[in-house]
């Protein structure tokens, strides 16, 4: 995925990508021990991603399937320890796609 970051344009596997929240109309993209803050918003940056690879959670979270090791109540649990909440709306699909 290409990202445009403090004026550099950077390259980041798909692979590394652990979650991307929404700040604003920017995102953060978390990578191994760092994070990258993007001028994209959250829809904008869904739509370069591999739906089989990636899934929405909340209106602020989108997360690499592969990453999740925990769906209780309503949030999950990231194989690095972080808990993000599960938005109403991404439910379903999250269960239907977890399984």
């Amino acid at each position: 995925m290409i990202l445009k970051v403090d004026g550099a344009v950077l390259k980041i596997p798909l692979h590394e990508i652990i979650h991307i929240q929404s700040w604003g109309n920017y995102v953060k993209v978390f990578i191994h021990e760092a994070h990258y803050l993007s001028a994209i918003t959250t829809s904008e940056i869904e739509q370069k991603l591999d739906k089989k690879l990636f899934i929405r959670i909340h209106k602020s979270h989108i997360v690499a399937l592969d990453r999740i090791v925990k769906v209780s109540g309503g949030q999950i649990e990231l194989d690095t320890g972080v808990i993000l909440p599960i938005g109403n709306t991404y439910k379903r699909e999250l269960l239907e796609a977890f399984q």
